[in-house]
């Protein structure tokens, strides 16, 4: 029979350790820890084997898309400038740069900094070569990336038209594939900035180039089409002149723009052909229609974004014509629905800042000749309870 066993502060007999036995022989034990698997595939870019090479930057682009974290930390390993490396090597297949392509714009899709790593490697020179490119699959990912870079304040627009021959590369990608068009239109109405790009992109064909998208019934197409014509003729008389006397298939521009004001289109499509058909317009009864869609989608069941540009949309419409400035006043109660964007509620500080801007615009247009309606402005605020706010806005 077996004795029990012994225990003193440091051993146990009969071969059981003690705790204080066990921790030591933890603390002595080698550490093996796997590398991290963003490294492995960041590494695996270095890789002398051209699948190798692919293989790696597919799996980084399948990380990243839709995956903040993985986006902040793949730029952290210093990811673009090494893919843009890669890129610019003669032996790099048309594969690779496709990958490495998508992977950029998907980056530029994270925070501001993301934006910032991006410009400050020339990822915007690589987008730029890329839609010029001969193989259409590289040019297809080229423009998504370039649109997407292009939603961010930060990207400047004089790369466009510095080099020749951009604008009409993106003038021709209207007439090209549907998502090709898309993106276009979508970075020349970012772009186009002043008198001097509108007149180039008019010269360019664009206003012809951009009539096929409006009629294609597709709103993801036709609102980055009537985005672009709104940046094109912008306080610009000759290109709306140019506008108004182009046609498609039998039909005017102004016709095309008039349809799609109905009600049975989408909020952003109205509002897009509102914008474009103030300048463009002369028919009072076509100023009216204007009118009464821009003070619809001021409305509060109208998502914010669409109130805020609507309002600026009818300040523009009515700032310099009395009469319609009268008619607006009394519109469906628009003076109320106006002063309303006043009330912060529960808006954060961005949003309430937007919403307060479009409406001072709007009711400085809406009383800007009229004492009558100035009072009307001012008793609004009172019974809003912002009646502090009126000096802001006369």
């Amino acid at each position: 029979m077996l004795e029990p066993s012994v225990t003193t502060a440091e051993h146990t007999y009969f071969g059981q350790p003690s705790e204080r036995e066990k921790q030591l022989i933890i603390m002595k034990m080698p550490v093996f820890t796997e590398p991290d698997t963003d490294e492995v595939f960041v590494n695996n870019l270095s890789s002398p084997d051209h699948d190798d090479r692919l293989q790696a930057v597919t799996n980084i682009k399948n990380a990243v898309i839709g995956n903040k974290a993985k986006k902040s930390s793949f730029i952290r390993l210093d990811i673009i400038p090494k893919i843009i490396e890669l890129l610019v090597q003669d032996d790099t297949g048309i594969e690779f740069v496709v990958e490495s392509v998508v992977l950029l714009g998907s980056l530029a899709r994270g925070s501001a900094e993301n934006v910032q790593a991006l410009l400050e490697a020339h990822s915007l020179e690589v987008f730029l070569k890329g839609i010029c490119h001969s193989d259409a699959r590289v040019v297809e990912a080229s423009v998504r990336s370039l649109r997407t870079l292009y939603y961010s304040s930060l990207t400047p627009s004089g790369p466009i038209f510095e080099n020749p021959s951009i604008v009409p590369q993106l003038v021709e990608l209207l007439s090209s594939s549907l998502s090709n068009a898309e993106g276009a239109a979508s970075i020349l109405s970012k772009c186009c900035q002043g008198p001097a790009h509108q007149a180039l992109l008019c010269n360019m064909g664009a206003v012809s180039a951009l009539m096929p998208l409006l009629v294609c019934d597709i709103p993801k197409i036709q609102q980055p089409a009537l985005q672009c014509y709104a940046a094109i003729s912008f306080q610009n008389g000759a290109v709306s002149l140019a506008m108004k006397s182009a046609t498609h298939q039998g039909e005017r521009l102004i016709q095309i723009f008039t349809k799609l004001l109905s009600r049975d289109r989408p909020d952003e499509i109205q509002l897009g052909a509102a914008k474009w058909a103030i300048p463009a317009v002369e028919n009072h009864s076509l100023l009216i229609k204007v009118l009464a869609t821009a003070v619809r989608m001021c409305k509060w069941d109208k998502i914010l974004t669409v109130r805020a540009e609507a309002a600026e949309t009818l300040a523009f419409l009515i700032e310099e014509d009395t009469e319609l400035q009268r008619t607006a006043a009394i519109s469906d109660h628009l003076i109320r629905t106006l002063t309303g964007f006043l009330v912060k509620s529960d808006l954060d500080d961005s949003s309430y800042a937007l919403m307060r801007e479009s409406a001072f615009k709007a009711l400085a247009s809406v009383g800007a000749n009229d004492e009558d309606i100035r009072k009307k402005v001012r008793a609004s605020l009172v019974i809003t309870k912002v009646s502090d706010l009126s000096c802001k806005i006369y």
